[in-house]
C-alpha cells in the first residue's frame, strides 16, 4: 500500500475532473494578512526563480497563471525541474490531466509557515491535502517536504517542495482502486436505490381515468454513500480497513446450516458499520469509547490490531488503518433480532380498527367491539420491517401482556406459525413474558413480515363487554427472533 500512490495518481486525478467543487468550512485555517514586502505577484516571482521554469511553464500552458493573475490572495507549493521530470509521463502528457495536478499546488489564502497548523487543506482542484507540521518542517500528504519558504508576493506566498505533491485519495478511492478491497466496493455498488424523477418527467398524455402518463425519468442513487459519504471531498472518515476479508467471511459462515445462499456482501455491512468512523482520528486517539457510524462502541480487538508502527494512511477525506487478521464476531452477524413495542407501532400496517401504544404495551381495539364483537374476527394486523433476515431456522418469541383475553393466529412470512394461540384476560401481575411461539424457516435473506389474526374473543366471567380492559385484543408487548445455530 506505501508504494501505491503514484500508481493511483492519474486515476485520481481524472476522476475529479469531473467533480463538483464546493465551499470549504476549512477556511479558518488560512491566514490572509501579513505585510507585504515586494510589489511583485506570484507569477513575476515564479519567473525569477532558479531552476523552476518547468513549473513555471507549465502554470502557463495550463491556464492556471490566469487565475493566480486575479486579484485575490493564494497560496502556491512550487518544485524545480528535476522533479517536474519524475512526474508521470501520462500527467505531462495531458493538459487536462497537468492543470489539475498544478492546481493541486494551490490554495486559496495566503498561508505563511508560521501559520500552517496539522489538518487538511482545500486545493484550487478541489481535493484536500494533509499538512503535517513537525516543529520546523511543514510536510503534504506525508511525502512532500517543505525545503523553502515564506517566498512572499504581493498576492500571496510560494513555498517550494522537494518533490510533487500527488494528492492522496479519499476512502472510496482507496477501497475502490485496489483489488484486495473488492468485497467493499462490491457491497457499496449493490445499495442502489432507482427512484421516479417526477419534476424532470415529462407528461405526454392522460390514462382513462384521466392520470397523466408520462416519458418517465428515473434517478439511480446509492444508499450507502447518501448515509456514508466516503467519496466525497468535503466529509471526513477514519476507518480501519481489514485486509482478507474473503477469509473472515469464510469463517463465520463456517459451521452454520442455511437454508439457502447468502451473498457474501451481507456479511460486509457489520464490517463497514463497526469499523468507519465520523471523523478524522490519529492512532493514539482511538479508543473503545468512540462511536462507529452505526452508533456503535469501536471494538477494541479491532483497534489491537492495529500494530505499533501502523500510523495510518493518509486520505484526502480522513486516514485509514490497514490490518490484517480480522475476523467477523459472530455474535455481529447472527445476534437475535429484537423488536420492540416501538418498533412494532411504527411498523403496523392494520387492517382496521384503532392501534396504539401505551406505556407497558401496545394494543388494537376492533371497530365494532360496540355493536357485535364477533364481527372483529378475521381481522388482522401486519408487521412489515425493513429487517433483512438470513436463510435460517428461528425461534419465533413474543413477549405477551394478554389484557384482552382471545385466540390469534400469527403467521411469519406467509407461513402459519401458530393457529390458535390462546391467552386469557389478565392483570400486570400474571402477565406472559417470552412465550415461545413456535419455529420459522427462512429460506433466503429477505425483509420481515408478521400478521396477527384475530380468531376468537374470550370473555372473562363476570366482566361486562363493555369493561374497559375485554376491549382490546392485541397482547405483545414485542417479539424476538433467535437464529437456531447447531
Amino acid at each position: 500500500m506505501k508504494n501505491k500512490i503514484f500508481l493511483y495518481s492519474t486515476i485520481f486525478i481524472t476522476t475529479l475532473l469531473f467533480s463538483c467543487q464546493r465551499n470549504s468550512f476549512w477556511d479558518d485555517h488560512y491566514n490572509s494578512s501579513s505585510d507585504i514586502e515586494t510589489q511583485s505577484n506570484i507569477m513575476e516571482i515564479l519567473e525569477t526563480l532558479d531552476n523552476m521554469d518547468k513549473f513555471t511553464s507549465a502554470v502557463k500552458e495550463t491556464g492556471v497563471d490566469s487565475i493566480l493573475n486575479k486579484d485575490q490572495l493564494f497560496t502556491v507549493f512550487a518544485f524545480d525541474n528535476e522533479q517536474y521530470d519524475k512526474l508521470p509521463d501520462g500527467i505531462k502528457d495531458s493538459p487536462e490531466l497537468l492543470k489539475m495536478t498544478i492546481l493541486f499546488h494551490v490554495y486559496y489564502n495566503k498561508m505563511l509557515s508560521d501559520n500552517i497548523s496539522e489538518g487538511l487543506y482545500k486545493t484550487l482542484a478541489g481535493k484536500y491535502s494533509y499538512l503535517d507540521v513537525k516543529g520546523d518542517s511543514i510536510l503534504i500528504n506525508d511525502k512532500s517536504l517543505v525545503v523553502d519558504k515564506d517566498i512572499l508576493a504581493i498576492n500571496g506566498v510560494i513555498h517550494i517542495l522537494n518533490e510533487p505533491s500527488i494528492p492522496a485519495p479519499n476512502l472510496y478511492q482507496l477501497l475502490n482502486f485496489d483489488p484486495e478491497f473488492e468485497p467493499f466496493i462490491n457491497y457499496i455498488s449493490n445499495q442502489k436505490k432507482v427512484v421516479f424523477d417526477v419534476d424532470n418527467s415529462e407528461i405526454i398524455g392522460f390514462n382513462e381515468f384521466g392520470n397523466p402518463i408520462y416519458d418517465s425519468v428515473f434517478i439511480e442513487t446509492n444508499t450507502f454513500l447518501e448515509k456514508y459519504p466516503i467519496d466525497s471531498e468535503d466529509d471526513q472518515f477514519t476507518m480501519i480497513v481489514p485486509t482478507g476479508i474473503e477469509q473472515a467471511i469464510a469463517d463465520v459462515k463456517e459451521g452454520v446450516n442455511f437454508n439457502g445462499e447468502v451473498p457474501d456482501d451481507y456479511f460486509i455491512e457489520p464490517v463497514m458499520e463497526t469499523s468507519l468512523l465520523n471523523g478524522v482520528y490519529k492512532k493514539d486517539e482511538l479508543n473503545s469509547g468512540l462511536l462507529t457510524v452505526s452508533g456503535k462502541n469501536l471494538s477494541q480487538d479491532l483497534i489491537d490490531l492495529i500494530e505499533p508502527d501502523n500510523q495510518g494512511k493518509t486520505l484526502s477525506n480522513g486516514r485509514a488503518f490497514i490490518v490484517d487478521g480480522y475476523s467477523i464476531p459472530r455474535e455481529v452477524v447472527y445476534a437475535p433480532v429484537v423488536i420492540n413495542k416501538q418498533v412494532m407501532y411504527s411498523h403496523a400496517h392494520k387492517s382496521s380498527g384503532v392501534y396504539k401504544v401505551g406505556s407497558d404495551r401496545i394494543f388494537w381495539i376492533p371497530t365494532n367491539w360496540r355493536v357485535q364483537p364477533e364481527k372483529a374476527y378475521g381481522e388482522y394486523v401486519d408487521f412489515i420491517f425493513d429487517t433483512q433476515m438470513l436463510p435460517l431456522d428461528y425461534k419465533f418469541i413474543m413477549d405477551l401482556r394478554p389484557y384482552g383475553g382471545g385466540t390469534i393466529k400469527i403467521e411469519v412470512n406467509g407461513m402459519v406459525v401458530q393457529d390458535s394461540l390462546s391467552i386469557e384476560n389478565t392483570s400486570e401481575e400474571d402477565a406472559h413474558h417470552d412465550i415461545e411461539i413456535g419455529t420459522v424457516s427462512f429460506t433466503k435473506v429477505e425483509p420481515l413480515e408478521v400478521r396477527v389474526t384475530f380468531v376468537e374473543k374470550h370473555t372473562k366471567e363476570g366482566v361486562p363487554w363493555s369493561n374497559y380492559w375485554n376491549k382490546q385484543y392485541m397482547l405483545s408487548n414485542g417479539m424476538r427472533f433467535e437464529p437456531i445455530l447447531e
